[in-house]
């Protein structure tokens, strides 16, 4: 790959649509009523409680935009910083700035929409996918349709202990929780009935043990079944919640031979067969005892979607390890976040190294005390990848007590 050949969100969408829009915003159903996309009445997701509203309508779009590409136009209200654009010109400019039109501009057409998922407000031709269709796929239930092995599931009428709870519509891990004994999971049950009134279904699955990793899988599946890969992320949680990501670009052919046969021919064909085309990730979790189970399926942009069409770029320059931070607080400001993330990448922090990597900012906001950013750290070492991160870390708010 050349340095100016890249593969972008537009140029992935453009596989299936000649003419597309990308909406990069979560459906959400414990929002605030007037958040544009909430699915209150149908296509009801768990995300209780729900993520900030800065989060909903800029952070979590703004992540997209730095490898979105101009050829498929992104839909969002809030323009990006200034010093955002300026400095993913300077530091990524083999990938095109990206075209945003307004949500309003968008839904006014017949252009198709692709989504994150189904839009209770947003009519049915308009979706890329038949929403109904890209709902159920998402279920956590849909899994055991899938000719591969998942974790097993436990009927209630025949309860053991520990167990894995899931809500069956989720994001982010919400809804993910163990329980260990009948007491802990009815306690469970009446939060989500009762509490979050939660209507709509949950599954329950054996705890697995002794378990080595749970790597991130990602691929694009087109209209006529062909695969398109993306790349490996080994996660990191906080809790369920999936949080950071790691990729070692050296390593990713191997980790791709562990599955692609065995999961992502069934899932893709699965999919295939039941109308779906665009970006999946899978999750795949190893034991120790050689295990290899499907513990997640999401037909859909990932969270680490961004950072996987970074990595190949910033691999040709040596920088074949990196690491992914999402909504990590810094004390300090968006703007001098920024302007460290540059000086950084200007100066190089090791030794004086210029070519120690890079620190690209992919989506901050301003928050009480300091800003939320989702950031990759792309470097030639783990250890360089970490102090770049540390170096990053440590600017301190001019404004904030004992800086």
């Amino acid at each position: 790959m050349a340095a100016n050949e890249v593969l972008t969100l537009s140029s992935l969408i453009k596989k299936d649509l000649n003419e597309a829009y990308f909406l990069p915003a979560w459906p959400s159903t414990y929002s605030s009523k007037d958040y544009r996309f909430l699915n209150d009445k149908k296509y009801r997701v768990f995300d209780y409680p729900p993520p900030s509203q800065t989060f909903l309508e800029y952070q979590f779009p703004m992540r997209n935009l730095a490898t979105a590409g101009s050829e498929v136009p992104i839909l969002m209200d809030t323009q990006p910083d200034k010093n955002l654009t300026a400095h993913w010109k300077k530091w990524l400019p083999a990938f095109a700035p990206a075209t945003i039109k307004t949500i309003e501009e968008g839904l006014s057409d017949n252009v198709p929409v692709v989504t994150t998922g189904a839009m209770q407000g947003m009519s049915e031709n308009k979706h890329s996918v038949n929403p109904d269709t890209h709902y159920r796929l998402q279920l956590k239930s849909t899994i055991p349709e899938i000719n591969v092995c998942s974790p097993p599931r436990i009927n209630v009428s025949s309860l053991s202990f520990p167990c894995l709870m899931k809500i069956d519509q989720s994001w982010s891990g919400r809804g993910t929780q163990i329980a260990n004994d009948l007491e802990h999971l009815q306690a469970i049950l009446s939060e989500v009935i009762d509490k979050a009134e939660w209507k709509e279904g949950f599954v329950l699955q054996e705890c697995l043990s002794a378990i080595v990793d749970v790597p991130s899988y990602q691929f694009y599946v087109s209209k006529s079944g062909e695969v398109t890969w993306v790349g490996t992320t080994v996660g990191g949680f906080t809790g369920f919640q999936w949080s950071s990501a790691i990729v070692e670009w050296e390593d990713q052919d191997r980790l791709k031979d562990m599955v692609y046969d065995d999961f992502v021919i069934p899932v893709k064909d699965y999919l295939h067969e039941n109308g779906y085309f665009g970006l999946v990730t899978i999750e795949v979790i190893f034991t120790e005892d050689g295990g290899r189970y499907l513990c997640d399926l999401n037909p859909r942009v990932g969270g680490d979607t961004t950072h996987l069409l970074l990595a190949p770029y910033m691999a040709q320059f040596g920088f074949t390890k990196s690491s992914l931070s999402l909504m990590k607080k810094f004390n300090c400001s968006s703007e001098e976040l920024i302007a460290k993330a540059n000086d950084i990448n200007n100066t190089g922090s090791i030794n004086g190294n210029t070519d120690s990597g890079r620190v690209i900012v992919l989506s901050v906001a301003d928050v009480v005390e300091g800003c939320q950013a989702d950031v990759t750290v792309f470097a030639k070492s783990k250890s360089e990848m970490q102090m770049l991160f540390d170096e990053l870390n440590s600017l301190k708010n001019k404004a904030a007590p004992n800086s």
